[in-house]
């Protein structure tokens, strides 16, 4: 508590700052700590960790000061507190708010949107509704300003979310990271990220983990627009859907392709054979490795 107090009066008397680290809060410090963060109009980055004991924000808390935050370029947030039973349900009522598909939030707040000019996201541990996850891709009748966006242990979002993200800031971004997320998906509905490939032209890093893209993933990257130092880097994919690996690295623009394979879900050894040769044939940096722990 005597944290929360303190983090609290500092925040008020330091309106000018420019770069701020919230270490979450106590319950009853939370109203008057976002009351504060809505009043820190220049703050350009701002980060929300969680050590132990202290009570989480949720995402719609942390919604009620960063649309008051108009010059924030970088948002942090690692862990954010789950929601209650009757969030739950709320949130997860089938058909009846579309599936989000709409952008319809019952929990949404309506009071503005985020900063237009936000360029960097990471979100690190925690439960994200659709909706929710779309509110961070930036203001929807403005173009993104997004160019890096990184995502491990969130959990929530299906396949048709994060390809309702990736569409709004397919022009502009250039750094994607997705790693230990579970994507709910359909069985014949192309991953995402296979969908928004060739729209993502400054892409330049992508690092995947689980089966969340396929070959397309590196056949949709247009040779005709190569970024010196692309680099594609896939942990675990499933090799049910790298059949044409081969065929895939022919016409790629990565400049590096690392697979990190299961040593449960292996491909055929003439499989990476053909694709060893072929990244030889057209001067790509190819890797398959299996890897022999979890990473």
């Amino acid at each position: 508590p005597e944290y929360a107090e303190a983090q609290n009066t500092i925040l008020s008397l330091t309106t000018q700052v420019t770069d701020v680290t919230i270490i979450q809060t106590t319950k009853p410090h939370l109203p008057k700590l976002i009351e504060i963060l809505s009043t820190l109009k220049k703050v350009t980055n701002l980060r929300l960790f969680n050590p132990p004991g202290m009570f989480l924000l949720s995402i719609e808390d942390i919604k009620k000061f960063v649309v008051h935050l108009p010059h924030l370029i970088e948002l942090f947030i690692v862990d954010w507190r789950k929601p209650d039973k009757s969030e739950w349900l709320l949130w997860n009522m089938p058909n009846i708010f579309s599936r989000w598909s709409s952008q319809v939030d019952p929990c949404q707040n309506n009071t503005g949107y985020l900063s237009p000019k936000l360029e960097e996201l990471t979100l690190k541990i925690g439960y994200i509704t659709g909706p929710q996850f779309r509110f961070f891709a930036g203001p929807p009748h403005l173009p993104s300003t997004l160019q890096s966006v990184t995502l491990r242990l969130v959990h929530g979002l299906a396949n048709t979310d994060l390809l309702d993200f990736l569409t709004h800031v397919s022009l502009t971004i250039k750094y994607l990271t997705i790693l230990d997320c579970q994507l709910s998906r359909a069985r014949d509905e192309e991953y995402a990220v296979d969908t928004v490939m060739p729209q993502m032209v400054r892409l330049t890093y992508l690092q995947l983990s689980g089966d969340i893209a396929s070959d397309l993933t590196i056949s949709r990257k247009s040779s005709q627009t190569v970024i010196p130092g692309s680099k594609i880097m896939l942990t675990y994919p499933s090799t049910a859907h790298f059949w044409n690996l081969s065929g895939a690295l022919a016409v790629t623009g990565w400049e590096s392709v690392i697979l990190q394979w299961n040593p449960e879900d292996l491909p055929h050894p003439a499989l990476v054979e053909a694709a060893k040769l072929r990244a030889f044939l057209t001067g790509i940096q190819f890797s398959s490795i299996v890897l022999t722990a979890n990473i």
